[in-house]
């Protein structure tokens, strides 16, 4: 049963992103083999080439039936250089809104997320949440913000108030959008008034129902 566990327990992280090395696993097996009602785990992975975080796993038994669940996750951003301006947050799996490993970093960089909520007590609904970096819990965490998917939040319509030559493209549109509501930053393509094109990043804005607009270092820019 042990093996079965781990094998769960393995394809849950999996989906959340998060891989885990036979050490690791192994250690896993011996908190499960021991009973343990709950523990925790830590490890480091990179986002990327450059990004590095820091993740602690908490996992309990459940009641019924007496499995082990991925209880919640904290990860910290670490940032080069200046580890005193790290950010930290634990995402609960169980309450009803689980984050994955990458919009857990979007959010981190202050970017939105779109994701479906189930309240224990209400019906399911749809909302942007974005962390709010000036207020904490008394756990350490920050603030979510929800910003409920009324009108005004749709994607399409925002989009098309700018020059990007990507909408043109369907495909490449429906992309864009998908990406936007896992808080990444697009690389898009704006036109110009002269007819020159420029590339840009852009993210969503839930609070003011725009997009952000950032340049694009050269050294990312694409070769045309």
């Amino acid at each position: 049963m042990t093996s079965i566990q781990i094998l769960q327990l393995r394809d849950l992280l999996s989906s959340v992103g998060i891989s885990i090395d036979s050490d690791v696993a192994d250690e896993i097996k011996k908190h499960i083999f021991n009973g343990q009602p709950s523990f925790c785990m830590d490890k480091d992975t990179l986002l990327g080439k450059a990004v590095r975080l820091g993740i602690r796993l908490t996992f309990t038994k459940s009641a019924e039936p007496q499995d082990y669940i991925l209880l919640n996750y904290r990860v910290t951003c670490h940032i080069p250089n200046d580890p005193a301006n790290d950010r930290s947050q634990t995402f609960d799996m169980t309450g009803g809104m689980p984050v994955n490993l990458n919009e857990a970093f979007n959010l981190l960089q202050g970017r939105a997320v779109f994701k479906e909520i189930s309240p224990a007590t209400d019906e399911n609904y749809f909302a942007w949440i974005q962390l709010n970096f000036q207020q904490k819990d008394t756990e350490g965490n920050y603030r979510i913000m929800k910003f409920r998917s009324y009108v005004g939040y749709d994607l399409a319509p925002i989009l098309n108030k700018y020059p990007i030559l990507e909408i043109n493209d369907p495909e490449q549109k429906k992309a864009i959008i998908r990406g936007l509501k896992s808080g990444d930053r697009k690389i898009v393509t704006f036109l110009k008034p002269s007819g020159k094109t420029q590339e840009k990043f852009i993210e969503f804005n839930p609070m003011n129902k725009s997009i952000n607009i950032y340049a694009v270092p050269k050294a990312v820019q694409k070769v045309k």
